[in-house]
């Protein structure tokens, strides 16, 4: 048993760096010291230089005879110098809006309980009186209006926010991983 989940173990970690490669976009802040990563298949924004946006996941070609690097997003190829900017969604602000769509959700569902309930149609508040029962509408209504408003800043948090970075204040290149943890150096495809 002891050797059957060693084997198991080894295959995996083997399937892992064998399979596991991927090229990396490399976006380099020129003025400050900051890199992002984009991983081959994220979904993202390109503008290219005659203001066409192409969106879609990605995946990183380099051409090992010219050099060229090309970038792939959805169906549409580009070379890295038609790129004008390339626009990529947080994980922060996905984390986010599933955070305020979920709680919105749970919000609403509760808002509309109380309204149920204070409108007697659970037996819970049947015999409570009359103002309670106002009183429960009215503040059931509010949170389930609340909660309509939050789920939808999360859906609109979720769905639209990228963060822009252009190719006048970001220089793009493309890497190669071999497998986990080993890093080829940047292909020089920056676009200026």
């Amino acid at each position: 048993m002891k050797t059957i989940l060693l084997f198991l173990i080894a295959t995996f970690g083997l399937i892992v760096i064998c399979f596991g490669q991927n090229n990396q976009l490399v976006l380099k802040s020129k003025t400050h010291d900051k890199i992002v990563i984009v991983p081959e298949g994220k979904k993202v924004k390109v503008i290219d230089n005659g203001g066409k946006t192409h969106a879609g996941k990605i995946s990183v070609y380099t051409d090992s005879i010219d050099g060229i690097s090309l970038l792939v997003v959805g169906k549409d190829t580009l070379g890295i110098n038609e790129i004008s900017a390339i626009k990529v969604r947080p994980l922060l602000t996905k984390m986010s809006g599933g955070v305020l769509t979920a709680g919105g959700g749970s919000l609403t569902i509760f808002g509309l309980y109380v309204v149920i309930a204070g409108l007697g149609l659970t037996g819970d508040w049947a015999d409570m009186e009359g103002f309670i029962k106002a009183l429960a509408v009215i503040l059931g209504g509010g949170l389930a209006f609340a909660g309509v408003l939050v789920t939808t800043a999360g859906i609109v948090l979720w769905k639209t926010f990228f963060k822009k970075y252009p190719s006048s204040k970001w220089e793009y290149q493309f890497r190669h991983v071999v497998g986990r943890g080993m890093v080829q150096s940047p292909v020089s495809g920056s676009s200026q």
